[in-house]
């Protein structure tokens, strides 16, 4: 199977799209507050975004595969999960528990930006 076709269906999901919104909304802030501060730094914008940017979307992307491909694969192992119905209902608390952490991590760092944007603390 193409690896474009079997991640493409993931980035076209809300969830990932609102990812990528919060990660450039902590860019535009972050670039932002560090001008404002002068301490602004093309390496470490480097770093920043090879350090906590690649592995947030790829990680959650890795995630969204293994839960969906690698998982359903092993189902025969769990007899009793398929009978009472819940591989289905832990595939998806796994991959909305991990965006939820995204989102929250995300937040946190975009509120924190916002504040030295505007003088806060």
């Amino acid at each position: 199977m193409d690896f474009i076709a079997i991640i493409q269906p993931v980035m076209q999901t809300a969830q990932f799209q609102i990812l990528v919104g919060l990660v450039f909304l902590d860019v535009v802030l972050a670039i932002a507050a560090a001008l404002r501060t002068g301490l602004f730094d093309w390496t470490e914008l480097a770093g920043w975004f090879r350090g906590m940017v690649m592995p947030y979307l790829i990680g959650y992307v890795g995630l969204v595969i293994a839960v969906n491909f690698i998982l359903p694969s092993d189902v025969e192992s769990y007899p009793a999960l398929v009978k009472a119905g819940l591989i289905d209902w832990l595939n998806v608390a796994a991959v909305d528990f991990a965006w939820l952490t995204l989102v929250g991590t995300l937040g946190q760092k975009i509120i924190t930006n916002g504040r030295l944007l505007y003088g806060g603390e």
